[in-house]
């Protein structure tokens, strides 16, 4: 009974004398690793600086469509055009221009584009009151051959630009001046007839721009036919150090609406018969626009817009 406490006894005295008879050695070892010279380095000074934006990023990002893109779409309506150079994908419904397109940006569907706001020459589109939605916007007002410069605006920019701003922003100019004369024809067995004309000059003071559009669609089936037709006068003066211009703009449409199909019919197939012959409606529009711009010192400029 008392052999294992000795023990015990034995084996702790002996771990203890190791540890005392332990420490000098390991002191004596430190102390050959010391360093004992007195060397000191300078170092260079580091200077760290930050420079302060002097201004916010914008809230939204926008796309700068380059204008040779524009001129190089080849598009004979606004649809084609937006989707080859803009990053939007507007949907033409194929049922006339008084019917609601759809618009989708980034995943942001308009299904009445009532949430894209289309501004041309600083005019917004889109019509807060309309007997299809609020906020309606019919596209076909914008002719491919008289656009001058695309922005495309994505994400929430209600703050800047006002109402029907949610999903984002289209905003084209059309040409001030032009070169010489251009055109484009265009007919089928179906008898659809399209054309676009322009005539403009450029100088060193000033310049004009002259277009015209005519659109005349029978449609994909009976009594879906419309017809459309755009006018578009610009120009501009120097006027002292700034730039005065204006212009003139005219659209006029109508159009017939298929109607429905019943299922019965339908399934004959017997697509010829409008559900309601008397559903269309016709269109007009007029905008006249001035603006006036000086520059103001070195990267500043003034601007008038009525």
């Amino acid at each position: 009974m008392r052999a294992k406490p000795n023990g015990t006894r034995r084996s702790g005295t002996a771990f203890a004398c190791a540890v005392l008879f332990g420490l000098p050695a390991v002191a004596v070892s430190q102390q050959d690793t010391t360093r004992t010279d007195s060397t000191r380095y300078v170092l260079e000074p580091l200077t760290i600086a930050v420079e302060r934006e002097r201004a916010a990023p914008p809230p939204v990002s926008a796309v700068t469509v380059d204008p040779e893109d524009v001129r190089r779409s080849q598009a004979g309506n606004p649809y084609l055009m937006l989707r080859q150079v803009s990053g939007v994908e507007v949907h033409d419904q194929g049922q006339g221009p008084g019917f609601a397109s759809n618009v989708v940006m980034r995943g942001f569907t308009s299904d009445h584009s009532s949430d894209v706001l289309l501004v041309i020459d600083g005019v917004p589109v889109n019509l807060p009151v309309h007997g299809h939605v609020e906020g309606y916007a019919d596209w076909n007002v914008l002719m491919p051959g008289s656009v001058s410069s695309m922005r495309v605006i994505h994400g929430g920019a209600s703050p800047l630009y006002g109402d029907f701003a949610l999903g984002g922003v289209v905003e084209v100019f059309t040409r001030a001046d032009a070169e010489g004369m251009e055109g484009s024809l265009g007919v089928n067995s179906f008898g659809d007839l399209d054309g676009e004309a322009s005539l403009g000059a450029r100088g060193e003071d000033g310049g004009f721009f002259i277009a015209g559009q005519y659109d005349n669609q029978s449609g994909w089936r009976q009594n879906s036919d419309y017809w459309l037709g755009n006018g578009l006068l610009r120009g501009w003066h120097r006027l002292g150090s700034g730039r005065l211009e204006g212009g003139v703009s005219l659209y006029g449409t109508e159009w017939s609406s298929p109607g429905f199909v019943s299922v019965p019919r339908f399934n004959i197939p017997e697509l010829d018969t409008a559900a309601d012959s008397t559903d269309g409606g016709d269109s007009q529009r007029g905008v006249a626009h001035v603006r006036y711009a000086r520059p103001v010192g070195d990267r500043g400029h003034l601007q008038a817009v009525g």
